[in-house]
């Protein structure tokens, strides 16, 4: 679906709007490439690394956005 790929775009380059995306779907852990674009918006943001390494990062939400 072309929505899709839409809205996975948006968040991994951490465009407008990634956050609305990542709420809407409950989104309360990441597992991101660690070159990512959106890996800095996200711990800008709040978010937590809970872990990393050359090939992942894996980010948990804010408490106050956790589980939607």
């Amino acid at each position: 679906d072309d929505q899709v790929l839409s809205d996975y775009l948006t968040v991994w380059n951490g465009e407008a709007g990634w956050q609305d995306i990542l709420g809407t779907g409950g989104v309360g852990v990441a597992l991101i490439e660690p070159y990512a674009p959106v890996v800095e918006e996200m711990t800008t943001a709040g978010w937590q690394v809970v872990y990393s390494d050359q090939q992942a990062v894996v980010l948990a939400a804010p408490a106050s956005q956790a589980g939607g």
